[in-house]
């Protein structure tokens, strides 16, 4: 591969990562995600009114002290195309990343772990936040043959970001997540029975979508140029609660390259669960002081 082609292919990963950050993840999120038929929810019950159930929703989700979360990324990309190429992505390389997360809001901390599939690899990276310190390992990172090695120059990540608050907002899926749910242009759809949650659908405009990205970065720091063209989006908030417990969306962008631009479709499906259950995040033995490893830094 040419240093190009591989500078090329650097950047739509990290317009991806940064894209389902936002959707997300962060933190992309697995176990009880996944796709699925989710069926016809029957009619909202005449008492209910979308401002009431979404009103909610935020206030009940900024409540959320602890919590976990599990999903999945799917992105299709497409090949670089000219301005007079179709929209449609044909014969796309299609990349699948699954996650788990935990979350504790309160003291600003959370572990997780991203599972990415493609080309017939696996690639896993372990993340965890504490002490106002990002810390990220991989065993792509290792070695002289670790994908990454040039990028990063070690097997661990480590980031101290000058301005963490504004950091940790970005790498919490809830406040993500409530910043897309107050943007939506949503219809109260009806009722999911079989979770007894409400179901809101609707779409987010290109230029809210990229307000509630709001400028940030990848976990890893890194910026990324792309161009949102469509935002679907749908939520169940659970009728007891008033807490978001799933999330399905579908992302539509573009990124710029050397070859042309080249087409994303992302479809990211989130569950939340255990609201309230105690959150250990602890480093591994071999996570590097921060004080001594190359890369801190970050914004």
């Amino acid at each position: 591969m040419s240093r190009q082609a591989a500078g090329s292919r650097r950047r739509l990963l990290a317009v991806a990562a940064l894209v389902a950050l936002v959707t997300l993840s962060g933190c992309a999120f697995l176990q009880g995600g996944g796709g699925g038929d989710t069926g016809t929810p029957t009619p909202a019950p005449t008492d209910a009114t979308l401002p009431e159930v979404r009103s909610t929703a935020l206030a009940s989700a900024a409540e959320v002290e602890t919590y976990r979360v599990n999903g999945t990324v799917e992105r299709a990309f497409g090949s670089p195309r000219g301005p007079d190429d179709p929209d449609e992505i044909v014969d796309p390389r299609v990349v699948v990343t699954e996650t788990r997360a935990a979350v504790d809001r309160t003291e600003r901390e959370l572990r997780a772990v991203d599972v990415q599939r493609a080309d017939g690899q696996t690639v896993e990276v372990r993340t965890w936040v504490r002490n106002h310190t990002l810390w990220a390992t991989s065993p792509a990172f290792r070695g002289d043959a670790g994908r990454f090695r040039d990028d990063y120059g070690s097997e661990w990540v480590v980031r101290r970001p000058s301005n963490f608050s504004a950091r940790w907002a970005a790498l919490d899926p809830l406040t993500r997540q409530r910043a897309l749910l107050s943007a939506a242009n949503l219809t109260l759809a009806g009722v999911d029975t079989d979770r007894d949650a409400y179901v809101l659908r609707g779409t987010v405009s290109p230029s809210a979508y990229e307000a509630a990205v709001g400028g940030l970065a990848g976990r890893f720091g890194a910026e990324a140029e792309y161009s949102v063209t469509s935002v679907a989006v749908t939520y169940w908030v659970d009728r007891d609660t008033g807490r978001p417990v799933r999330f399905e969306g579908e992302v539509g962008l573009t990124v710029p390259t050397e070859q042309g631009t080249v087409p994303i479709s992302q479809r990211v499906t989130l569950t939340y669960d255990r609201f309230g259950d105690t959150v250990a995040v602890t480093l591994p033995d071999d996570a590097p002081d921060p004080e001594d490893a190359r890369l801190v830094a970050g914004p």
